[in-house]
């Protein structure tokens, strides 16, 4: 049977499998054949293969109907799964089959995120095994579905495809069976019992050049007893101390300024170009999690700001495992950025795809009546070409995910009640938070709260939004500027501090910008250093910034145009913030954290 691919949402859809394709042309040429030879005994046996045919046709109508009772769901509590980014984790599932159909051949394909990989197989423990053809359905089958992920954040199953055998195998039944299953991709030494990074603990006990964190003052707790030199204040001298050694002896005491290490994580288009798991911004929250991770055991505060042009996410300073797990929960929202100046789509379109989502996932439609007189209105668009990869990519391994063809009606040929549809959006999100509040606030995706509360739940219900991945000229520069103010402005401030930012200084160009954050960074003797975290080499985006193309010289020639004017940015950067006293280090992928504070120390 030829496999294919269901639109989800619509009724379940019919079509010849490869065999009823050969048995129709057969009945054609027997057809043919007989009225050219006027034999009327292969002329009525191709008669009789198309009466068969007709009869499989109406019995395959009948199970069409009957396979929008397949459900595939979930064995367990799971609705909410936790992964670790590069591990695989099992998924327990149970397929559903009416007894009244006979299936001849089945195949599911899961419709997963882009940022997962999934391999489905039939569960051997349950004693259940893949249908063969002509054997009876049996009421549930045991599936067990491996995922792994390539991206920190959230990640969902939406459900599966499903293509199903009827009528002797001659006709295939395709349907979408609805499964949402949200998993939450986390780092890898975060909260999942193993070792930490080789030499974590070191660099955390020895980090002190770095964050300035073992500072001498005139606080109340003394840090050591040293020997009297010529400028320390006579009350520091410790008399009992001095009495015995035979010399003056000095207390030293520790200070009581509370510094703050900030994590400037940059979060421009150019961070996501390349493929997920590889792509800079997953090198940047990689290790902005094991740098929150390594300075919350110290003494001082860690506090973090997400930005792009403008800065989306501010975590004041802090410390503790509390705070820790704020910090974690900021990074994970860093790929659901769904605010209306980061997407490319329009509102209608928007509009059309959370109605899509309801209509798939619960049953539920906001179309309005068509107005006398109007034209017809087009049906319903794929929902997997709406919910973008997320509904409608394959599963298995990454060479064999292939993006899939996209086609959207015209955003006017129906009509929504959007007034309804975000009610009831506000409805779900309310069930959704009930008693924890949101990372990002739900009125913060646009300006127009309507408009916010359909972006807010898009990114809570899985529902992929095209990124724009065109980066904003001088964008860099005016978010770095934007996160310093943000520090200036927050609660913990309050002399210096050390700022480590994570970018790639694609668009960094605007350069009064750079001499605006050297001056703030020289005034308030702020410490500051650029971690520039490196991925795939000469990726670019596969949207409208760059399209593919059949000539590989004009691709290389994109390519090295790219990279030229990022090492361009790279060198202005650099000389206007390092007479301010920065300074720039490189991080790798392949760099393990121990090395990464090596560096860091030895430029702090």
């Amino acid at each position: 049977m030829t496999p294919g691919r269901h639109t989800q949402g619509e009724r379940p859809r019919l079509a010849l499998t490869a065999e009823g394709r050969w048995l129709g042309l057969a009945a054609l040429v027997l057809l043919a054949v007989g009225a050219a030879l006027e034999a009327p005994g292969i002329a009525a046996f191709g008669a009789f293969v198309t009466g068969l045919l007709a009869v499989a046709h109406l019995a395959a109508v009948i199970a069409r109907h009957r396979v929008s009772e397949v459900a595939v769901r979930l064995t367990g509590d799971a609705s909410a799964l936790k992964l670790w980014e590069g591990r695989a984790s099992s998924l327990a599932l149970e397929l559903t089959l009416p007894p009244t159909i006979a299936v001849y051949a089945l195949e599911l394909r899961p419709s997963l995120s882009e940022t997962l990989e999934g391999r489905l197989s039939w569960a051997e423990a349950a004693g259940a095994a893949e249908p063969h053809p002509g054997a009876p359905p049996r009421a549930a089958i045991g599936l067990t579905l491996e995922l792994r992920g390539r991206r920190l954040g959230d990640a969902w199953l939406q459900g599966f495809d499903l293509t199903a055998g009827v009528a002797l195998g001659l006709y295939a039944v395709r349907a979408f069976s609805p499964c949402l299953v949200r998993t939450t991709v986390l780092p890898l030494h975060f909260g999942s019992g193993q070792p930490p990074i080789q030499a974590t603990r070191a660099a955390a006990d020895e980090q002190a050049d770095l964050v300035h964190r073992d500072k001498r003052g005139f606080g109340m707790e003394i840090r050591e007893l040293r020997d009297f030199v010529v400028g320390d204040p006579f009350k520091h001298i410790a008399w009992s101390a001095s009495a015995r050694r035979g010399k003056l002896i000095a207390r030293e005491f520790e200070s009581d300024l509370q510094l703050s290490v900030w994590l400037l994580v940059d979060c421009s288009p150019s961070m996501f170009w390349g493929p997920p798991g590889t792509a800079r911004i997953d090198h940047a929250l990689e290790l902005a999690a094991d740098l929150a991770r390594t300075l919350s055991t110290g003494r001082d505060r860690v506090g973090l700001v997400l930005h792009d042009h403008e800065v989306r996410h501010l975590v004041e300073p802090g410390r503790g495992s509390a705070h820790m797990m704020r910090l974690i929960q900021a990074l994970l929202e860093v790929p659901h950025l769904v605010h209306d100046d980061r997407t490319e789509l329009t509102e209608s379109e928007l509009t059309l795809r959370v109605a899509r989502w309801f209509e798939v996932h619960e049953r539920r439609t906001f179309y309005l009546p068509e107005r006398p007189g109007a034209p017809p209105a087009a049906p319903p668009p794929a929902p997997d070409a709406l919910a973008g990869p997320s509904l409608g990519a394959r599963a298995g391994p990454l060479s064999d995910r292939r993006p899939l063809p996209v086609r959207e009606p015209h955003p006017r040929a129906l009509r929504i009640d959007e007034q309804a549809l975000v009610h009831a959006c506000q409805e779900r999100l309310s069930r959704r938070f009930t008693r924890q509040r949101p990372v990002i606030p739900l009125t913060a995706y646009a300006l127009e709260p309507e408009r916010s509360t359909l972006r807010a739940f898009a990114r809570h219900a899985g529902l992929a939004l095209p990124r724009d991945p065109t980066p904003r000229p001088g964008g860099q520069s005016h978010g770095l500027e934007a996160a310093l103010q943000a520090v200036l402005s927050s609660h913990g401030h309050g002399g210096a501090h050390t700022l480590l930012s994570l970018s790639d200084f694609h668009s960094a160009d605007d350069l009064d910008a750079l001499r605006r954050v050297a001056l703030i960074a020289r005034r308030h003797r702020h410490n500051l250093v650029f971690v520039m975290p490196t991925g795939e080499r000469g990726v670019l985006p596969a949207g409208s910034f760059v399209r593919r193309s059949q000539d590989a010289r004009l691709m290389t020639a994109l390519v090295e145009v790219a990279e030229l004017r990022a090492a361009d940015n790279l060198r202005a950067a650099q000389a206007i913030l390092k007479p301010a006293g920065a300074r720039f280090v490189g991080a790798g992928a392949g760099d393990s954290l121990a090395h990464v504070l090596g560096r860091l120390r030895s430029v702090a």
